[in-house]
């Protein structure tokens, strides 16, 4: 079994509890050499960690090779055992931010697979327009959110840049993401797309510039391959210029990442999704995880009017089984996915109700309990054939 299955299978069989890993390193310190600490794992019956163990050790000696041969670029230089233990629990760690588990607050971070770091939870802007958006924002900064998710169709962009600079609060504090709209997609029009966006939110910079969709029409016939390549290379253009920090995707499914795949220089740090429980979209998901593609979740709590089913069987009892509300099981279950939810709230108390979600942990079972929920809350929108029709604002 190669590496890459193994750790496929490691993540199968996800470890979660923090009183296990205790116990593993109390038998690392107590044991003097490597088939000692091995002998004692399996004794304890740690069995979910043979794996992890073989494919360390794959990994150690695979560094031990470039280390004999003269290193290279990101090769360390090992030389013996402790270097393995630090390997096996550096593999640990992996998997459990992979999962969302470590994280304790929505300002926790992922690290995407260009080395950037994102908070575990944004904050989304989309139809948080009227007179008192740019309060609505100033509220949200003020309740601890520094990761916003806005885009050129929402209208928000403004307003953002104006309540981040009325903060007082330096631009590195924040992380913003923002979108080019479906017409926009294209060389020069994403080059220009991009510029009319950094104007708007008053910076030189953004977080995270994404393709909001991957198609138009949806015609069988449709050029949106060569379309989406050629707005990906101004993507990495304007990357590369430092006008974007990370890149990535909206809305784009498995064989719409493997077209850009394909052909990237840069891949897509992440995919945002309409994720929610009886919309988890499983195979995307696990497409991106498998990709090092971080996903994450526009409207994570579904359509809360067509749930009544949803929340009277399944999430109404788990709120009260933990003394949370169904939108609150709603986020804790894409956190445990490792999946970034974008919730909206224009309150107060929601937006620091959507943030209490770090004190229990769903259990297996109940995973997936609701990732098995029948279709429910679908927002009707499909990247290949319910494909928005929406218009932008040019004069926004």
């Amino acid at each position: 079994m190669d590496t890459v299955t193994l750790l496929d299978e490691l993540q199968k069989r996800a470890w979660r509890d923090p009183a296990i890993r205790n116990r593993l390193l109390d038998t690392r310190k107590a044991s003097d050499t490597l088939s000692a600490f091995c002998r004692e794992c399996r004794k304890l019956g740690y069995e979910i960690y043979e794996m992890e163990l073989i494919c360390a050790g794959e990994e150690f000696h695979a560094a031990m090779k470039r280390s004999t041969n003269g290193g290279g670029e990101n090769s360390p230089m090992l030389t013996d055992e402790d270097d393995f233990y630090e390997l096996f629990m550096a593999s640990l760690e992996r998997k459990s931010e992979r999962n969302g588990e470590s994280m304790h607050s929505i300002n926790d971070c992922y690290t995407l697979n260009d080395g950037a770091r994102i908070p575990v939870q944004g904050f989304g802007t989309y139809k948080v327009v009227g007179h008192d958006n740019v309060q609505i924002l100033k509220t949200a900064i003020r309740c601890g959110y520094r990761f916003f998710d806005t885009a050129s169709l929402y209208e928000t962009e403004r307003s953002l840049g104006q309540a981040l600079k009325e903060s007082g609060l330096p631009r590195e504090d924040f992380v913003i993401e923002t979108k080019l709209w479906i017409p926009e997609r294209g060389y020069e029009n994403a080059k220009r797309a991009l510029e009319a966006s950094l104007s708007r939110l008053q910076t030189d910079y953004v977080d995270l510039y994404l393709i909001h969709w991957p198609r138009q029409t949806g015609a069988w016939d449709e050029n949106w391959k060569e379309i989406n390549a050629e707005t990906w290379r101004a993507l990495e253009e304007m990357r590369a210029e430092g006008k974007i920090r990370s890149i990535g995707c909206s809305n784009f499914l498995p064989h719409h990442l493997i077209s850009l795949l394909e052909n990237c220089k840069v891949k897509p740090a992440v995919n945002q999704l309409e994720l929610h429980p009886g919309h988890s979209q499983e195979a995307a998901v696990r497409f991106c995880l498998d990709h090092d593609i971080r996903p994450m979740a526009w409207s994570p709590l579904g359509r809360r009017c067509d749930s009544q089913d949803a929340d009277r069987y399944l999430l109404n009892p788990l709120a009260e089984k933990y003394g949370k509300s169904p939108a609150q099981i709603s986020l804790r279950f894409l956190t445990q996915k490792g999946i970034i939810p974008i919730p909206k709230a224009s309150s107060e108390a929601h937006m620091k109700g959507n943030q209490d979600i770090f004190d229990f942990t769903l259990t297996e079972e109940e995973m997936w309990m609701i990732s098995c929920m029948p279709q429910t809350t679908w927002q009707g929108e499909h990247p290949d054939f319910c494909i928005p029709s929406k218009e932008m604002n040019p004069d926004q």
